[in-house]
């Protein structure tokens, strides 16, 4: 029988300073419970509440050295409490009752919930609440205020209002099976507080949040771990506070390979090579620019997921099919997932060493895997939607590769090595969510406890391992995460089903996780799930959205290519897939400042505009790099209400200029995503492409939104542009600091803005060399004599 009880220490009996390691320590009249705080640098400090002695955790790196420690820490006392300052922000430690709060100036920042109580004196949550079983931690629970007005955001690829404000949020790992519930693939254990600070957990295991659910004037995080023990992260700027916390749990050091930008097909699936040819040469055919072919598990036997032999019944000669795919343009993209059938033939040789999680009694666990077998037919290209998915039965049980035996990772690896030699271009690492409670690591744990990072493990392995042995950039493609996540570009967003709004969700994901310094994301165009189901408008408005994310791709479970959605579609497709490739050298720029800045590719209007308190809670709109607005339409309308948020903005199609702070209804017929252009902005542009390819660009288009004084950095894997632009005084002067390509000035609103004259680079642009458009936009072919 379990032993329970619970403690809940409210008066301190000392503090203690350790100068060792500049931590202050509060001991409370349990003398086996404890408090530190620890100044990690002037913003960020390190709370922990243990039982005995703080034991931090293994498997989340946390890099502090990469901050400035904080210096003059002084710790005073009077009657009521202790204050431990850094000349920054101040902690008062209150003795009795005990509660602690974080302190700015004279604003409470952070201060725990020590007063929320009923009119009769009853708790609505505890506070420092420790339950304990067997004499052992089992969890701890904390409260803290919050004002009226305060929002929550962040949690991971949480699929709800961005704003968590009212939302209970379980931080656990699922396999989500779409993106309509609270389950989510990607839990991130960090949050953003609109009162300028962050809040990081260090911790591997389930987390509860309560944000203003239990009472309005208070938040709950209680932690199932032995300690709880966290990172407060001061901005007061979210920008600020997601580089921070980027830099504590590991910088995004690689920008994805230029090619990864450009459009990914896949499908569950393309069976044979022969299939895949049939796809390539019906994207030449549609005239639709195409670089990365993803490849789901029928490249390897039926049963034998996932033994990394090729199937050369349906992959004759793989490794020159892959060269050849090269070749011809296209990189792949190989799916994997952690487990080993029963069937492979290297299944026994990973259960003889002990390379598989074990069950209680020591023997391999089997796990269940929910992947169908392989319906019998003869064709190249899988279409689940004419067969009747519920007369298959499941792929064989497997063995769950163990990532915390270095050996087993080793092995593991070693599998995979001869793809990457081959020249695949991509990982494709699917599952490592549900990693079953009862199972048993070599590391002692249980899979309850390792349930959350695994994926980290497995992920991380294969991506460190690809960056290792192989010249060019790594590339992962990545459904599960934890903290941490942001170090190996890139992930999606799992099997959303075919919906609206399903749709939206799935961009509330997106935005959520963007907000906890995942730099990369992407999802399946259309959605993957929900057989038999084929709706153009709602792939046609999917494409849209997708085409203003980091990475797009088409996927399914049925076919997902365009020209399976009707004349209509495909032509809307193709139109904004052209759009998407030239704009490759703006997309693959702002790629690269996102990972030297620690900021997300795409942004939730409240990450730019966070003093903006109708854009606190909007979901439906973003940044695109820096320079788009993007308002996706998510029904069968023709219209939508738009949000400008401060500024002006372009009409991306119309060129008609819109104030901010102000709501629009936007005409939005169904070849017309509403797109806005930021004015100021300066987008370098390409020429029509089918490929992108490893080389410098000769020509660059400059599509500028002519406003005061602005710039652009231009960033390639060759070159480093900056490009300038100055109005005034009717004068409009253009600097390329580059005479190393031609270029294309196409400048807009050129007679609204009256502008009489055009210098570039120092010279005066003569008139005959201008040609203004009907839509007022004055085009200029640059050359050497200008």
């Amino acid at each position: 029988m379990v032993n329970k009880k619970e403690l809940q220490p409210i008066i301190v009996k000392g503090i203690k300073a350790n100068k060792d390691i500049d931590c202050v320590i509060i001991s409370f009249e349990q003398d086996d419970i404890f408090l530190s705080f620890r100044f990690v640098s002037k913003d960020i400090i390190n709370i922990s509440y243990y039982k005995d002695s703080l034991t931090k955790n293994e498997y989340v790196e946390i890099f502090e050295q990469e901050f400035s420690k904080s210096s003059n820490i002084k710790t005073t006392e009077d009657d009521s409490k202790y204050t431990i300052s850094n000349g920054y922000l101040d902690i008062h430690i209150y003795k009795d009752p005990f509660y602690y709060e974080i302190v700015k100036g004279n604003g409470s920042i952070l201060k725990q919930a020590i007063d929320d109580i009923d009119i009769v004196g009853n708790r609505y949550s505890q506070l420092n609440k420790f339950t304990i079983e067997d004499d052992r931690v089992v969890s701890i629970k904390d409260s803290f205020f919050t004002g009226h007005d305060e929002k929550f955001y962040g949690f991971g690829e949480k699929f709800s209002p961005i704003d968590k404000r009212g939302q209970n949020i379980e931080a656990c790992n699922y396999d989500a099976f779409g993106a309509s519930s609270d389950k989510a693939y990607k839990n991130i254990p960090f949050f953003l507080n609109s009162k300028g600070y962050g809040i990081l957990i260090d911790t591997t295991s389930k987390i509860d949040y309560n944000l203003a659910t239990i009472s309005f004037d208070s938040y709950t995080i209680e932690v199932q771990d032995s300690t709880f023990d966290y990172y407060f992260i001061y901005g007061p700027s979210f920008k600020d506070i997601i580089s921070k916390y980027s830099v504590l749990t590991g910088e995004c050091k690689d920008v994805p390979p230029k090619w990864s930008f450009g459009l990914w097909s896949n499908r569950y699936g393309y069976k044979t090579s022969k299939g895949v040819k049939t796809i390539t040469d019906r994207y030449q055919k549609e005239d639709i620019p195409l670089d990365i072919i993803g490849i789901d598990p029928f490249w390897m036997k039926n049963g034998h997921y996932c033994d990394f032999i090729f199937n050369e019944e349906y992959f004759p000669d793989p490794k020159k099919w892959i060269s050849s795919m090269r070749k011809d343009g296209y990189k792949l993209c190989m799916w994997i997932h952690p487990t080993i059938s029963i069937n492979a033939d290297i299944f026994n040789e990973g259960k003889d060493r002990g390379y598989f999680l074990k069950d209680k009694n020591g023997d391999t666990y089997l796990w269940q895997s929910p992947l169908p077998t392989e319906p019998e037919t003869s064709t190249d290209l899988l279409d689940f939607s004419k067969v009747d998915i519920e007369k298959l039965e499941l792929q064989p049980e497997a063995g769950i590769v163990d990532f915390t035996n270095p050996d087993a990772t080793a092995w593991f690896l070693s599998k995979l090595k001869y793809l990457i030699d081959w020249g695949v271009g991509a990982i494709w690492i699917d599952f490592g969510e549900d990693i079953p409670a009862d199972t048993y690591f070599s590391n002692g744990k249980t899979g309850k406890e390792m349930r959350n990072v695994y994926s980290l493990l497995y992920s991380g392995a294969i991506y460190n391992f690809m960056k290792k042995i192989r010249s060019e950039k790594p590339l992962c493609c990545i459904r599960s995460g934890w903290t941490g996540m942001q170090r190996y570009p890139i992930c999606w967003s799992g099997d959303p089903q075919r919906t609206f709004n399903v749709m939206r969700a799935t961009l509330r994901g997106g935005l959520s996780i963007a907000l906890c310094g995942v730099i990369f994301w992407s999802h399946d165009i259309g959605g993957y799930f929900q057989l038999g189901k084929k709706d153009p408008v709602l792939y046609t408005r999917w494409a849209q959205l997708s085409m203003f994310i980091s990475h797009t791709r088409c996927h399914g479970m049925q076919p997902n290519e365009p020209w399976e959605y009707g004349e209509e579609a495909l032509r809307i497709f193709k139109k904004y897939n052209k759009l998407r490739y030239s704009l490759i050298p703006y997309i693959y720029s702002c790629a690269n400042l996102c990972v030297s800045e620690n900021t997300p590719f795409i942004k939730p209007l409240v990450l730019n505009y966070q003093d903006d308190p109708i854009a606190a809670g909007i979901d439906d709109e973003y940044i695109f790099g820096d320079s788009f607005l993007v308002a996706p339409v998510f029904d069968n309308s023709d219209f939508r209400y738009v949000y400008l948020p401060e500024g002006k903005w372009i009409d991306y199609w119309t060129k008609e200029i819109y104030e901010g702070q102000r709501q629009y209804r936007y005409e939005a017929p169904l070849d017309k995503l509403p797109l806005f252009v930021k004015s100021g902005s300066i987008i370098p542009m390409q020429e029509d492409i089918s490929h992108i390819e490893d080389k410098p660009l000769d020509k660059l288009i400059l599509d500028i939104y002519p406003e005061g004084r602005s710039s652009f950095k231009y960033i390639d894997d060759y070159d480093e542009i900056d490009f300038e632009c100055v109005l005034e005084d009717e004068i409009l002067a253009v600097n390329t600091c580059d005479d190393s390509k031609s270029y294309q000035l196409i400048i807009n609103n050129f007679n609204r803005h009256k502008i009489k004259k055009l210098m570039v680079n120092g010279k005066i642009v003569d008139e005959s060399l201008i040609k203004i458009s009907k839509d007022d936009k004055a085009i200029i072919d640059l050359n050497e004599d200008i």
